[in-house]
């Protein structure tokens, strides 16, 4: 957590006490809710990776929510762990299932964490995997991987990727590009 953020919160939980009994039990029991909330979800994950990927997520979600609902064409954003799915009559389990429907179109990303215990330490492990991107690419899936290390190191830098990732593939980029040419007369 940077300096900044630090100060942010400190500054702003230093407001706490200045409220009444009954606002300060409001406020930890929504606390309490949502924490929940995000235990159950990360209980469905398999790694301490998925996990602290899953609770990022929770940013990614709310920041898809907050700049698509505004749109007509935009639809729902759903992020499931450890989906299973069919592709080439082979059942596989995605870390991670996300589906935008946007603009009547659905776009499937399929998130998977590499661990190094899982992952490319044989020949065959590697083949596998290869293979299985391929049948997910080929049915509609967007896969997107993540090392270990890269989420150990910084999770909030692959939820900001994934994000970009999302909104090119889903022609977000392009469309607000156009709103912006309509909106400036170009």
């Amino acid at each position: 957590m940077n300096d900044n953020l630090k100060l942010y919160i400190k500054n702003n939980l230093g407001y706490f006490d200045n409220f009444t009994e009954k606002v300060k039990r409001e406020v930890n029991e929504n606390i309490g809710l949502r924490k929940a909330a995000i235990c159950g979800f990360l209980n469905r994950c398999e790694s301490p990776i998925e996990q602290l990927l899953a609770v990022n997520f929770i940013d990614l979600e709310f920041q898809l929510y907050a700049e698509l609902s505004i749109l007509d064409k935009f639809k729902s954003v759903h992020i499931e762990p450890q989906k299973e799915v069919l592709a080439n009559k082979r059942k596989y389990r995605l870390d991670f299932l996300i589906e935008v429907i946007f603009d009547k179109n659905s776009f499937k990303f399929a998130i998977e964490c590499d661990g190094h215990d899982f992952h490319e330490r044989t020949k065959e492990q590697a083949a596998r995997d290869k293979a299985r991107e391929r049948n997910l690419t080929m049915n509609g899936y967007r896969v997107v991987r993540f090392t270990g290390s890269e989420i150990w190191t910084d999770s909030t830098a692959c939820i900001s990727d994934l994000y970009k990732i999302i909104c090119h593939e889903t022609g977000l980029d392009d469309y607000y590009q156009e709103l912006t040419k309509t909106d400036l007369g170009t």
